[in-house]
């Protein structure tokens, strides 16, 4: 191979793959480690400041012209057309070794040193590739639209039921989650340049209470009491109640570069989730007696999932910008409950409802994202927001229940929030 000279000639050891790579992971820009056999010289030019990197050899794959010639940008083009062809290494999935030799050619030379002919300064710019990771998240999230109004200050004893519009006297006393903190984790497998499975664990657990009270002669009324029971026209001082909502999510996925360039890549998946998110109320009212109405909604499902990741590298910085969204179809059933009862009558009502149905659900994030020196350890925070559609509330049921009309039951639920993620790669 010719070395060309232009100031300081580098010469760089690449070797080719005879073994294939160690284990590459979920797919981002840095330094293939490999096996080598044979070795190559490259030159690297640094006149004017810029290092340029050359490399004339056939990448290890036979019958093929694969080159790395003028650095960052014909290399990442080499890799997704010439390095991926059928024919040209049989295709990633039916031989990946042949495959990868030309990504390690490539990424031997465009490495975290600033070799990539002026396209990332410092950080680094090499051919995206998967590799195996472990990573694990911190989850900030707030549910919306899973509040529930449960009773209302009026302006004295009335005979009559709260559905004859009482004068409210005082705030409405809604029981509404806050932020809380949950985790995920996860691994990625990378099968090749190209391709990983990614397998992820997330859970979230929100509780919230909230209590009223009132003085004489002002009383407080049950909003959440069945109409037809003697309780709707009993008078209490204070109330209180509580929500809980428990929320976990297994994913499946495949994931696979769609496109890629110098400093940015996106990867489609598609897979599999498992959902569970289980709806908890429960409320007392005191006066001579204590009253309790409680409500459970639980959703369990299982469906598809697919979605996109894109990311980008900043040129003159270890930053990077990045943001995946995904839809999900969850084939699942519901099963809620109502109980009523008080101290003197322990059971009112007592009643259940169950249905299947599909729920839609997509999820969205942006964020950014810090690497090391060497790639192997990266942090990222972001925004998120997920919404449920075709969902069962604890309000709508409640509701249901009231009117004795179970139609109509099709709420959305979303959580928004920060997420922090760490993840370190083999």
């Amino acid at each position: 191979m010719k070395i060309k000279h232009t100031g300081a000639a580098v010469l760089v050891w690449l070797g080719m793959m005879t073994n294939g790579a160690t284990a590459q992971t979920g797919g981002y820009f840095s330094q293939v480690t490999k096996q080598t056999s044979s070795p190559t010289f490259v030159s690297v030019d640094s006149s004017a400041g810029v290092q340029q990197a050359n490399y004339n050899s056939d990448c290890g794959i036979p019958g093929t012209d694969c080159k790395c010639e003028d650095g960052c940008a014909e290399c990442s083009q080499l890799w997704q057309n010439a390095c991926s062809e059928p024919g040209l290494g049989g295709g990633l999935l039916n031989n990946p070794g042949f495959s990868r030799a030309c990504v390690d050619a490539c990424s031997g030379i465009l490495s975290d040193g600033g070799q990539c002919a002026g396209a990332c300064s410092s950080g680094g710019c090499g051919v995206w590739a998967h590799y195996t990771t472990i990573f694990s998240e911190f989850l900030y999230l707030r549910p919306r639209n899973a509040d529930i109004a449960y009773a209302v200050p009026i302006d004295g004893p009335i005979t009559q039921a709260p559905a004859n519009n009482p004068i409210q006297v005082g705030r409405i006393a809604v029981v509404d989650p806050d932020y809380e903190t949950g985790y995920a984790a996860g691994i990625n497998l990378a099968l090749n340049p190209l391709s990983s499975i990614n397998v992820r664990f997330s859970s979230i657990d929100f509780q919230t209470s909230d209590q009223i009270s009132t003085t004489a002669p002002n009383v407080i009324r049950s909003i959440v009491s069945h109409p037809s029971s003697q309780s709707t026209q009993t008078d209490f001082l204070s109330a209180s109640a509580s929500l809980g909502i428990d929320y976990d999510n297994i994913d499946l996925t495949f994931r696979h570069l769609f496109v890629g360039g110098d400093v940015f890549a996106v990867n489609y998946f598609l897979g599999a989730r498992y959902s569970q998110l289980d709806q908890h109320f429960n409320s007392m009212f005191v006066d001579n007696e204590t009253e309790q109405v409680t409500t459970d909604v639980d959703f369990e499902g299982v469906g598809l999932r697919l979605g996109f990741e894109a990311e980008r590298h900043s040129c003159f910085s270890r930053l990077r910008y990045y943001t995946r969204g995904a839809a999900n179809f969850l084939a699942g059933r519901f099963r809620a409950d109502y109980f009523q009862g008080t101290t003197f009558d322990p059971t009112i009502v007592d009643t259940y409802w169950e249905a299947g149905r599909v729920v839609p659900s997509l999820d969205l994030e942006i964020g950014v994202g810090w690497r090391s020196e060497s790639d192997r350890f990266r942090m990222s925070v972001g925004y998120r927001v997920d919404a449920w559609f075709n969902m069962v509330t604890n309000e709508d049921f409640v509701y249901a229940v009231q009117q004795n009309n179970y139609l109509g039951m099709e709420d959305t639920i979303s959580f928004d929030g920060l997420v922090a993620q760490a993840e370190l790669r083999f």
